[in-house]
């Protein structure tokens, strides 16, 4: 095909998209009405960022692909910048597009990701896009990815934070370097901290086209506000004349260094920033002199160590003191970290020849060294090593190749706490304010309050268990549900899924609950008979529970008010949002309309939206809501000179 036939066809192709975008976005979805993210639909929906189906659907559970989550984020631009954007590039990006199968409609937003460095270039990631051994097939885009994708498309990535606290359950699921990129948007208010119906974020599992709609109606007024970042340094070109994404141009001169094997540069520094987007892998470090140093290359190609050990690459983390050895271009080769402790954790298998210690971890039995100073516990009391049983949980705390410490938990015992979560074939639970993990046998006998069960699932959180363990799993449960109230509660979050909906309750101390709804749920307003459809986020509700299922939810239809005090960064007069940082530095996202009231706080005057300016000190009262807060008033500490 010619360039000039190609490019026709493209244009054709963005017609007929933008034709197919027209008809879908003329009317309300048939599947959103009162879906938890109809309003951001709606929202995306006059942005034209994300369009609906012929059949007058939205599919929100639908899953989202690579290539189409590459799109969605590049139409929060406009379409001018794309098109300029892939009219200077598209030649240098052609042969690679052909080759790994990326549909030739799609290129333009394809080349501004990359040229906007949203997305690599490399071979290895671009070969991800498509299913390489099916023909138009388009690979699942991971929610972990597409945070990163946003963070890059906003240009946040210098305000990443050099430590994160998240919330979410799975946490260890997430990888380290996509951790910083998470946290931000969860600042920004682009994504809640609280996640799904179980407290889980889902790092590894394909993003949906509703929470796609959520993200980008939150990110949409940040890139109104930001050209894109396009690279125009001078970078190489290879035979293919395509761009090597992998050429790090912006990396900074690191004066004279030693030089290794006459091929390979070596920096000592700590660890301030990693990154992973695919199987490529970035990191920054800074020098004792204060200077920071980038360094990249695909996963393979790093060899990383702690100590004289061999390690992962997901063992390196933020301000870990490490060796880096690299090829030019700041290539990382080599990877060597100091020695620092290590948690290994698996069964007890025995004991070696000489002193040393063995477990079975993951198939593989494992020695680690032990002396007289090495601490050993059994169910948190001290003893002796000869005290602990084949089949026994047990964690070796390591350092330099030797166990500091023996934490070891009977394969044989009788368990007894509350019920913390239910994780496939294992059990979270709270004994003695510490959280275990336990593995269930298949053939496990389950009664609850005196009735058999068959299925994990019918367990509740919160349940009183009684459970029997023998060798390393529970072979019976005994479960009470315990039935209580919370009083004047407030409604944060409904979450209707599939196969469960879930309320987020407060209670009078801010203490948060995640409740289940079932089919005998009762709902009360105002006296009346409902359904959960018709309870409003901010509510005041009395709840009723066994275990952690709602029994009877009762409101009488009024709001709970909050009040923030902080200082605005941020304020978009046209879409009536404001960002406040409160005294802590958490931040908040205020929305406002022509029903908010907004005055002075010292004349009590009323104030134009637009006499709020950035540093300006507020107080905000309103009904809190997914993402931030609706503003009933805003009261501005006004300055008069």
């Amino acid at each position: 095909m010619t360039s000039g036939k190609k490019t026709a066809s493209i244009l054709i192709c963005s017609a007929m998209l933008f034709s197919n975008f027209a008809m879908s976005f003329a009317a309300s979805y048939t599947d959103m009405s009162k879906h938890w993210a109809e309003s951001y639909v709606q929202n995306i929906k006059e942005k034209q960022i994300i369009s609906g189906y012929e059949d007058g659907s939205f599919k929100p559970d639908k899953s989202v692909s690579r290539l189409e989550s590459i799109i969605m984020i590049s139409k929060m631009f406009s379409v001018n910048q794309i098109n300029q954007v892939y009219a200077s590039q598209k030649s240098a990006w052609e042969g690679k597009l052909v080759s790994y199968k990326i549909p030739d409609w799609s290129w333009p937003y394809i080349v501004f990701a990359i040229e906007n460095n949203i997305i690599p270039g490399t071979d290895d990631f671009l070969s991800k896009i498509m299913n390489q051994t099916q023909n138009n097939v388009q690979n699942n885009a991971l929610r972990y990815e597409v945070m990163v994708y946003m963070v890059r498309a906003l240009n946040w990535e210098s305000e990443l934070g050099k430590t994160a606290v998240l919330k979410y359950k799975d946490i260890q699921s997430i990888p380290p370097q996509a951790i910083p990129y998470i946290d931000i948007l969860i600042k920004k208010g682009i994504i809640g901290e609280s996640g799904d119906q179980n407290g889980n974020f889902g790092a590894q599992r394909p993003v949906t086209r509703a929470e796609m709609a959520v993200m980008l109606a939150n990110a949409y007024q940040y890139a109104s506000q930001i050209s894109p970042n396009i690279n125009n340094d001078t970078v190489q070109v290879n035979n293919n004349n395509v761009i090597d994404g992998n050429t790090n141009t912006s990396i900074p001169s690191t004066g004279t260094q030693a030089v290794v094997n006459n091929s390979l540069s070596v920096m000592d520094g700590t660890v301030e920033l990693v990154t992973s987007v695919g199987d490529y892998t970035s990191f920054t470090i800074s020098s004792a002199s204060g200077v920071f140093h980038s360094f990249g290359n695909n996963n393979d190609l790093i060899q990383i160590k702690i100590g004289n050990s061999s390690a992962n690459l997901s063992d390196l983390k933020i301000k870990d003191k490490v060796k880096v050895l690299y090829e030019e271009g700041n290539k990382a080769r080599n990877i060597i970290i100091a020695d620092k402790e290590q948690k290994v954790t698996g069964i007890f298998s025995g004991t070696g020849m000489g002193t040393t210690i063995q477990l079975l971890s993951d198939g593989h039995v494992q020695s680690y060294v032990y002396d007289m100073t090495t601490k050993v516990t059994l169910d948190g009391q001290n003893v002796d090593l000869s005290e602990i049983k084949t089949n026994d949980q047990i964690e070796i705390f390591v350092l330099s190749g030797k166990a500091t410490e023996i934490k070891a938990y009977s394969s044989n015992k009788t368990i007894s706490g509350i019920l913390a979560d239910i994780r496939n074939s294992s059990l979270v639970i709270e004994e003695n304010n510490r959280e275990n993990k336990y593995e269930v046998s298949e053939d496990v006998l389950i009664t609850k309050n005196g009735r058999r069960i068959y299925n994990l699932t019918e367990l509740g959180l919160n349940d009183e268990i009684s459970a029997v363990m023998q060798n390393g799993k529970i072979t019976s449960i005994e479960a009470q549900s315990v039935k209580s109230r919370i009083r004047n509660g407030v409604i944060k979050q409904i979450l209707i899924g599939v196969s469960k909906t879930q309320i987020i309750v407060t209670d009078s101390d801010n203490k948060e609950y995640v409740l289940d709804v079932n089919i005998d749920t009762q709902v009360r307003i105002d006296g009346r008979r409902s359904s959960v459809n018709d309870l409003k986020l901010g509510y005041e509700v009395d709840v009723y529970l066994d275990g952690n299922t709602i029994e009877e939810i009762s409101a009488d239809g009024s709001y709970r008010q909050s009040m923030y005090v902080g200082k605005v960064v941020f304020h978009d007069d046209r879409d009536r949002i404001i960002e406040i940082k409160d005294s802590v530095g958490n931040a908040i996202k205020v929305y406002y309309d022509n029903s908010t009231m907004i005055e002075d706080i010292k004349t009590g005057n009323t104030l134009r939206s637009r006499q709020i300016y950035k540093g300006d000190e507020v107080t905000i009262v309103g009904i809190e809501r997914l993402g931030g807060i609706d503003a009933s008033r805003i009261m501005v500490s006004m300055e008069y000179y």
